[in-house]
C-alpha cells in the first residue's frame, strides 16, 4: 500500500472518528404532566408526583429508551380545568409524546379534552372519577374507579354488620363522585346512605353536627382533610373517632 493510500486511509478514519465524538447527545423524550401545586387541593400532587420523579431517574440511570433520556416537563394548573388544557396543549407544542398522571378530577378532565383535541396520549390521570374512565380516544386510565373502589368497602361494612352508613365527603368533583358510587353500592343492598354531606378543607369539626344515631363512615377522596387517598375512618355520632 502507497504512502498516500495509507495516508488517505489514516485521514479518513480520523475524520469519522471526529465526527462521532461532534455527535449531538441523543434527543430527550419529553413527556408533560400539569399537576396540583397551588390552591386548597396543592397538597394532592406530593406524593404522586415524588413517585413519577422516582421513575423517570431510574429509566434514565438504566439508559433510557433505546439510548433516548426522559424528560418530565410540569405546569401547575391550580385544579383548573381550563389550565390543565391550556398546559397540555403547550406540552404538545413542545413536542411531548404523552400526558402522565393529570392530579385530581377537575383538572384531568380539562386535560383529557386537549389531549383528544391536539392527539396526544394521556396516560393514567391520577382519579378514579367515572367520566375519566369511559373510552376516549386518547385516554388510558390505569386505576380503579371509584364505584368499585367504594363498592368493596361497603361491602365489607355490610359483612361485618354496619348497615347504616354515611358519607362525609370532600367538597370536589372527584370526592362526589366517590360518594355517589358510596350511595349507589349501599341501595344496591337494599338500603339507603343515612345522611351525607361535603365538608371544607379543615372542616371536619362539622362531623360532630351529625345526628345519626349510629356509626357513619367517613371517605377521602384527598389528603386535604387529613385522610389518606382512600383511608376508611369510623365516626361516631357524638363526633368521636372509632377505628
Amino acid at each position: 500500500m502507497s504512502k498516500h493510500v495509507m495516508g488517505a486511509c489514516v485521514g479518513v478514519m480520523l475524520l469519522a472518528a471526529q465526527a462521532g465524538f461532534a455527535q449531538a447527545p441523543p434527543r430527550a423524550i419529553v413527556v408533560g404532566q400539569t399537576l396540583v401545586q397551588s390552591g386548597p387541593l396543592a397538597d394532592l400532587s406530593p406524593g404522586p408526583v415524588s413517585g413519577v420523579r422516582a421513575l423517570f431517574q431510574a429509566v434514565n440511570a438504566a439508559g433510557g429508551v433505546h439510548g433516548r433520556p426522559l424528560e418530565l416537563r410540569q405546569a401547575d394548573d391550580a385544579y383548573d380545568d381550563t389550565k390543565a388544557s391550556e398546559n397540555v396543549k403547550a406540552f404538545a407544542r413542545q413536542g411531548a409524546v404523552a400526558i402522565l398522571m393529570p392530579i385530581g378530577t377537575t383538572s384531568s378532565s380539562g386535560a383529557l379534552k386537549a389531549a383528544n383535541e391536539v392527539r396526544v396520549p394521556l396516560i393514567g390521570p391520577y382519579s378514579g372519577a367515572a367520566p375519566l374512565r369511559r373510552f376516549s380516544p386518547y385516554g388510558f386510565p390505569v386505576r380503579i374507579g371509584f364505584s368499585e373502589e367504594y363498592d368493596r368497602i361497603v361491602q365489607h361494612l355490610f359483612t361485618i354488620g354496619i348497615e347504616r352508613i354515611a358519607s362525609a365527603y370532600n367538597d370536589n368533583p372527584g370526592a362526589r363522585s366517590a360518594m355517589e358510587g358510596a350511595r349507589h353500592s349501599i341501595e344496591q343492598r337494599g338500603r339507603t346512605i343515612a345522611a351525607s354531606v361535603a365538608v371544607l378543607k379543615a372542616a371536619l369539626e362539622s362531623l360532630g353536627a351529625l345526628d345519626l344515631g349510629g356509626v357513619t363512615v367517613h371517605y377521602s377522596a384527598t389528603q386535604h382533610a387529613g385522610l389518606s387517598f382512600s383511608e376508611l375512618t369510623m365516626v361516631r355520632a357524638d363526633g368521636g373517632y372509632a377505628r
